[in-house]
Formats: structure tokens, sequence, C-alpha cells
């Protein structure tokens, strides 16, 4: 994937919303323009790394719909303006996703509950135990 040298403008959150759907949560991912009125996203999974999708997104004609193309791929990029580029990988702008954002959320409920649950068997049911050794 080869980003356009001379990027004219940011990617329009309606292109970033679709390739934010394509993602699970433990993707790595890189978008960019790559043409006129096209933008791709580069998609490999943290888990395997062999497993990488290209998603491409462009307007046909004149009207303001847009298509999307989806590609296997292999995990090369060429980046020449930072500025105009979302990615989880370092690069450009990191966008907080609602997936990572729920993972976040059940990871601190987990672990709450573990840590009451500790407390709970820890400090009061076995408090009957510490009292006959002594």
């Amino acid at each position: 994937m080869k980003q356009v040298s001379d990027a004219r403008s940011t990617i329009s959150s309606t292109y970033l919303n679709v390739f934010y759907s394509k993602l699970r949560p433990l993707d790595e991912y890189i978008i960019c323009q790559t043409d006129d009125y096209e933008y791709t996203m580069l998609v490999r999974n943290a888990v395997n790394h062999d497993d990488v999708m290209e998603y491409v997104i462009y307007r046909n004609g004149t009207n303001t719909g847009y298509e999307i193309d989806e590609y296997e791929s292999t995990w090369s990029y060429d980046i020449s303006n930072e500025i105009y580029v979302y990615s989880n990988i370092g690069y450009g702008t990191m966008s907080v996703l609602p997936c990572h954002e729920i993972m976040i959320a059940w990871s601190i409920i987990v672990a709450l509950c573990c840590g009451a649950l500790w407390v709970m068997f820890r400090g009061g049911l076995f408090a009957w135990r510490r009292n006959t050794k002594s």
C-alpha cells in the first residue's frame, strides 16, 4: 500500500467508521489515502501475523456514495506523510475504538469482582480459622 505523497485532507469520519467496523479487538491497522477519493486500510491479526486483509473504500463517479473492496494482502506500506495516517502501530493518529473501551471496562469489572471476592473469603469467612489456631 502506497500513501499519496501530497495528501490533501483528513479521512472522512464516515470512512473511518466503516474501516473501524472491520476491526477485531487485537488487530493492528494502518489507514491512509492511496489515490484521489480512495482510502485503504491494512489489517493484521496480532496473533497470526500472516493473516493480512486490505480494505479499499473509493467513491464511484461523482456521486457521494462509496464502495468497499476486500482483499487478502501482505503487510507492506509506504508512509510519506504521517499527519494523514491513522494507525495503532505507532504512526499517525490513533483513535480509541469502541471495542477497546468495552474490553477495558470489562477488565476493570472483572478485577474489582476478583478483589471483592478475595477480601470477602480471605478476610471475612476464614476469620474463624485464625481464632482457633491461637
